[in-house]
């Protein structure tokens, strides 16, 4: 079964079964113990399926990983997300409710830094009202204390100024990023599929071809990513999605290339 779906999900990743595919091999592998091979591909159905109906349920086996991973906030992100997209599904929303009550204590830990330092600001003010008149006091001490740490502290600290000001090279890059839109060069396409050998890229891309459709195949993460047209912006990409998915099936969707 698991030699079947994984053929699914590479070699025939434009069908419509291949995110079924992929949530039955992160079932298989959470059932094995295999948490990291769950996690791999709960983010590859996110990331190559953002469209898929099955994300919702994806969540749930999603949480139940990063949960025994300890990675707490990554299950609790996903559980918002499977509540957000589940709402017709009263099954799955009490599944992923029952599990969300663990994000409570999450939630709590991320709310105190904020909830500490909004006290700590009247109080501050408080004190700094009669701060005024006692460092007034201690001040003439610490003209004796001050010229011993003019001389260490700030000659060094200013010398490790100049380091910040090289980021400016970088701030020249963006330059050629404007000019490659001015040109030719694409800036949004529609992926339609991701196989594991360059061979079947161009299979599927002779078909693309034969279509009128302009085909670019991309090498990424040792899967070679078939894509079709040329969007300046995009919302002229997404406009051309539901007319793919109704020509070729599977799950079409836009990337955005540098």
């Amino acid at each position: 079964m698991r030699r079947t779906l994984q053929r699914v999900a590479v070699e025939y990743s434009s069908s419509s079964w291949a995110d079924d595919a992929l949530l039955r091999l992160v079932q298989l592998d959470y059932a094995s113990g295999n948490l990291p091979g769950a996690a791999r591909n709960l983010e590859r159905l996110r990331q190559d399926y953002p469209g898929s109906t099955l994300l919702p349920q994806a969540a749930y086996w999603a949480a139940r990983t990063y949960f025994d991973q300890k990675n707490s906030d990554l299950a609790c992100r996903w559980i918002a997300d499977g509540l957000a997209a589940s709402s017709g599904n009263v099954e799955l929303r009490n599944q992923l409710g029952y599990l969300d009550q663990r994000c409570a204590g999450v939630r709590a830990v991320a709310s105190r830094p904020a909830s500490d330092s909004q006290p700590g600001l009247p109080s501050g003010g408080t004190d700094t009202g009669a701060v005024p008149s006692t460092p007034t006091e201690p001040a003439a001490p610490p003209t004796a204390v001050q010229p011993p740490t003019p001389t260490p502290a700030p000659a060094q600290p200013q010398p490790a100024q100049p380091p910040p000001a090289t980021p400016a090279p970088p701030a020249a890059e963006p330059a050629p990023v404007a000019s490659r839109p001015a040109g030719s060069s694409p800036r949004y396409r529609v992926q339609i599929t991701a196989v594991r050998t360059a061979a079947a890229a161009a299979k599927i891309a002779g078909r693309l071809e034969a279509q009128g459709l302009t085909v670019v195949t991309v090498e990424e993460g040792g899967l070679f990513k078939v894509r079709v047209g040329d969007f300046p912006t995009r919302p002229e990409a997404v406009a051309v999605v539901p007319d793919l998915k109704a020509r070729l099936g599977g799950s079409p969707f836009v990337v955005a290339e540098p």
